[in-house]
Formats: structure tokens, sequence, C-alpha cells
């Protein structure tokens, strides 16, 4: 019985250890870029996008070119890298959760384990009871 406690300890330390982990990760505020100096020249914004090259059009009775093998695909991008700083017109909208909705994960995340807690013992004076009555049953049953 204590190893079955002792296991539900261990796995409830265990999600809550991942939903702190989980609630720091969305917390990480991204690192502010320094100010330019007013000292320093700011440069002119090129507000021309790079107008692409145009591909070399082949002359009529040339065989069509051959197929360009695709890149080797790229590895996943590694989840601790740090986010792109976002560009100016990107600022009007924040990401990631509010403070109400990180509590409501902490919250949620404390009843659920308090909710599994107490049906866990529920389960184990059950389980005692029932063995405590077969026992006590037991003793009246036997014949002097």
């Amino acid at each position: 019985m204590a190893r079955i406690m002792r296991s539900s300890f261990l796995n409830l330390l265990l999600l809550v250890v991942l939903f702190t982990n989980l609630l720091h990760c969305f917390d990480a505020q991204p690192v502010p870029t320094p100010a330019p100096s007013p000292n320093s020249p700011s440069p002119a914004p090129n507000l021309r996008p790079p107008s692409p090259t145009p591909a070399p059009v082949p002359p009529p009775n040339s065989p069509p070119p051959a197929p360009v093998p695709s890149p080797i695909s790229s590895p996943p991008p590694n989840p601790n890298a740090p986010e792109p700083e976002p560009t100016a017109a990107g600022q009007g909208g924040s990401s990631g959760l509010s403070g109400g909705q990180k509590a409501g994960i902490v919250i949620g995340t404390l009843l659920g384990a308090a909710i599994l807690g107490f049906i866990g013992m529920v389960c184990w004076k059950r389980r005692v009871n029932i063995r405590r009555n077969r026992y006590s049953d037991a003793a009246r049953n036997i014949e002097l």
C-alpha cells in the first residue's frame, strides 16, 4: 500500500514540476533592444521591397530544364532558442498568456491535484475498512 501512495505522490510531484516549468516558459520576457544613441546617424528606411530578378527565358527549341533537386530539410527548431524580436509593425499585439490565464492554469492544476489526492485517499480508506471488516468477521466466526 505504501508503494502505491509513494508512486502517486511522485506522479503528483512530477505533474506539478512540469506545469511549473511550462508556466515559466510562458512567463519569459523578450530581451529589449538597446535604443539608438541620439548622436548616431539614422539609416534611411528602404521603403521599396527588392525586386526579384526575372528567370532567363529558354529558347523555344531547347529541351526542358532538368528538375532542381529539393534542398535538404533543415533540422527542427530548437525549443530553447530565443524568440525573434518583433518588428515595429508587430508590436501592437501581445503574445503569450495574460496574468489571469496563468493564474487560472495554476489554480486549475492545484485543484486537479487536490481532487486526485482526495480520490486516492477515499479509495485507500475504503480498502482499509474492507480489510478491517474481513478480519473482524473472521474473528467472530472462530469457534471456541
